[in-house]
């Protein structure tokens, strides 16, 4: 940690309210239950999709593998136990790397079967894309929320993070989103950037852009570096 950084934290501590934990805790529960409900409304609102079957076990393989890059996005975007948040390495390595495997993996795993890269005639990807950004809207918003004033290093990635885990946890609700009604769901890939990649990468330069409400009221450049 950088000595100017340090001296923020410490004019922070000194200047910012402390409420008590069980405060804090309760805030965030209500955060998360708005942000859940906000996304299982989205769901139920989008949950008619029409066209061929997939087979059961692509379903399952796609849906298990965007959860798990959720997973190590959502990871990135928490604080974790130090007040400072995560290294820079890891937040970095999530920002670019959770996008790029999950389209790697979506390709790959659908090229096991056949026809689902073949182009789909009618379905561009903009309803998927629809859904994603509603969808990861909630949790955009409250981990912003919940990360806000707390972040003293590296605010911009940060920031940056929180988009991609939000576009994540987005991504994976669309690979659910056909089951069980057992629907196909193309990987065309101009579908896959449109419908499934687009939203992360909007939900990114919204975190960048909205990073100064992570940092505790002074300028993000002074730390963000």
């Amino acid at each position: 940690m950088s000595s100017q950084s340090r001296e923020l934290l410490l004019r922070w501590v000194h200047s910012a309210p402390s409420p008590t934990r069980a405060e804090v805790q309760r805030q965030h529960r209500l955060v998360r239950v708005a942000a859940f409900s906000w996304t299982m409304v989205v769901l139920w609102s989008f949950r008619v999709t029409q066209g061929a079957p997939r087979p059961l076990w692509l379903a399952v393989v796609t849906s298990l593998g965007a959860s798990v890059f959720a997973a190590v996005a959502f990871h990135a975007a928490r604080r974790g136990h130090s007040m400072l948040g995560r290294e820079k390495p890891v937040i970095v390595s999530a920002v670019i790397g959770v996008p790029l495997l999950l389209v790697t993996w979506k390709v790959v795993v659908i090229a096991c079967a056949p026809g689902p890269a073949d182009a789909w005639v009618g379905r561009t990807g903009l309803r998927c894309m629809v859904v994603g950004l509603l969808s990861g809207a909630g949790p955009f918003f409250a981990f912003l929320w919940i990360r806000r004033r707390s972040v003293f290093e590296w605010v911009r990635w940060t920031g940056a993070s929180i988009g991609v885990a939000a576009g994540a946890i987005a991504w994976t609700l669309n690979e659910v989103r056909c089951h069980p009604a057992g629907v196909f769901q193309a990987v065309y890939l101009p579908h896959v950037l449109l419908g499934h990649l687009l939203p992360m990468l909007v939900f990114v330069g919204l975190g960048v852009v909205l990073a100064r409400w992570l940092s505790p009221g002074w300028p993000v450049a002074k730390i963000d570096r």
